[in-house]
Formats: structure tokens, sequence, C-alpha cells
């Protein structure tokens, strides 16, 4: 029983509400509501994201006080990718 209770809480820590992709999603749904993006339909969009681009979002959204600045980090998260996969793509 108390094998299944830490396996349980560690998946939810890691990879659901308690990890940094559902903090950040979790942030998002209470300034946007769930209208604009649901926590879900989020985190299955962060699934791919490295660790470090988490880390980098969660610290740019934790702080965030309105939707437009929580969009803002996404918004900037995403062009960072672009960014560098056109760099990466040129220098090929």
């Amino acid at each position: 029983m108390v094998v299944l209770a830490v396996a349980a809480g560690a998946g939810w820590y890691f990879t659901g509400p308690g990890s940094q992709r559902g903090q950040v999603c979790d942030r998002l749904e209470a300034l946007c509501g769930p209208t604009v993006m649901p926590s879900d339909a989020c985190m299955d969009e962060l699934d791919s994201s490295s660790e470090r681009d988490l880390e980098t979002l969660s610290a740019c959204v934790e702080p965030a006080e309105s939707c437009i600045e929580v969009t803002g980090c996404l918004a900037g998260s995403v062009a960072r990718d672009l960014a560098v996969g056109a760099v990466r793509g040129v220098l090929r």
C-alpha cells in the first residue's frame, strides 16, 4: 500500500499538476480561464518541451498577474524555439 501511494505521488508530482508543466498550465487556466486553453490541452502541448524550456517558461509564468502576461510568456517561448530552429537550419 505504501509503495503504491509513493508511486502515485511521484507520478502526480513529475507528470501531473505538481510538475512544472502542470504548474504553468494551471497558472494559464487560473488567469485566462478554461476557455482560452484548458489545463489538459496545455499539458499535451507542453509534452515535448525540454526541462530547460519548462524552467524558463515557469520562471516567466509564476510571477505573472494577468492573462496577457502569461500569453506573452508562452509566445516568447514559441518565438525562441522558432528562432533556434531557424538558426540550426541555416547553419546545416
